[in-house]
């Protein structure tokens, strides 16, 4: 009988051990996890225009697709001055603010120039490649450190400018980011961006 009591003392012992272990453990954030907090964040941010530049290809699809048209050439033949159209002007910003823009080289000696979308768009997460186990400032114990891809979406804009935005294959449409995330109540949520 009292063989049977330690027995059961030991067993009941090694479980309140386990259940502590457990409850105490943190369970690991996935990729997946990961994707759908940041972008939970991308969601409720404000949306943000696309700063792109477009080259010859892009100018003459451009112009092919009637965002702008050439205003004047020059005796060179190689610059030309391009007014926006109506339907170019719903649809990008020039940094001059005007609906004219020129066609020179740049200080590189490229032939490209830089505009922006009318409308902002929305930012997605993509391709998270690493979590860390790091400690993040204002967050209490370890936190993650989540190494992703922010990216544009710009599906919402006109099939013709996509193509603009992606014949210049120098435009970054996304970038590196890392993220950190917290150990709250039980569960992993968002804490920041890092700069």
């Amino acid at each position: 009988m009292m063989a049977r009591r330690i027995h059961l003392a030991v067993l009941l012992a090694g479980m309140a051990a386990v259940i502590a272990l457990t409850g105490c453990s943190k369970p690991e954030l996935t990729n997946e996890q990961a994707l759908a907090l940041i972008q939970a964040h991308y969601d409720q941010a404000q949306p943000v225009v696309l700063t792109f530049k477009i080259d010859q290809r892009a100018l003459a699809d451009g112009n092919k697709a009637k965002y702008w048209g050439v205003s004047k050439h020059y005796p060179n033949n190689l610059w030309a001055d391009f007014t926006l159209t109506e339907e170019g002007k719903k649809l990008v910003r020039l940094p001059n603010g005007k609906d004219v823009f020129e066609w020179r080289q740049d200080s590189t000696g490229k032939f490209q120039y830089a505009m922006t979308t009318a409308a902002p768009l929305k930012l997605k997460a993509r391709d998270v490649s690493e979590i860390r186990k790091e400690i993040v400032p204002g967050v209490k114990g370890q936190g993650r450190v989540v190494v992703f891809k922010q990216a544009y979406d710009i599906s919402s804009l006109p099939s013709e400018l996509q193509n603009v935005i992606l014949d210049n294959t120098s435009n970054q449409l996304s970038i590196k980011r890392l993220a950190d995330m917290a150990f709250e109540n039980g569960a992993w949520v968002f804490h920041d961006l890092e700069q």
